[in-house]
């Protein structure tokens, strides 16, 4: 099940097969928010960092980009969904880790949430969005 609201709030479900959406960002009025899959396939942009080298991954360089562009005072949570909390939690401290050295300002302004939902994709999706 997909839940879509338009701008005016409307909210609008619908059933089907599941699916998996590509990385994808959005801007915001209160700055970029961005989501992907918790563990890409093969070559995918959502590779956090390279293990041996640390070097930081395209899509971590690129969330790392658009979130300098906002206010560096303002607050980023950086939010996983997974069928575990453990898998949930891991992977959220794992993205913030890779992300926290690349943003202007504060470190700390990173919150990390873990969220469990059932449904979720077995290893998890990310959304990266200023606290409201």
């Amino acid at each position: 099940m997909v839940e879509a609201r338009d701008r005016a709030g409307n909210k609008r479900n619908f059933v089907g097969e599941g699916f998996q959406v590509a990385a994808y960002r959005l801007e915001t009025a209160q700055g970029p928010v961005l989501a992907f899959a918790g563990a890409p396939d093969e070559g995918a942009p959502a590779r956090r960092s390279d293990v041996n080298t640390g070097a930081a991954s395209p899509f971590v360089l690129e969330a790392a980009s658009w979130i300098n562009q906002s206010p560096p005072t303002h607050p980023m949570r950086v939010s996983a969904t997974a069928r575990s909390f453990e898998r949930a939690n891991a992977l959220a401290t794992e993205v913030s880790r890779a992300l926290a050295p690349l943003l202007l300002g504060d470190p700390a302004r990173l919150q990390v949430q873990a969220q469990v939902q059932p449904d979720a994709l077995e290893l998890g999706t990310v959304q990266i969005a200023p606290v409201p």
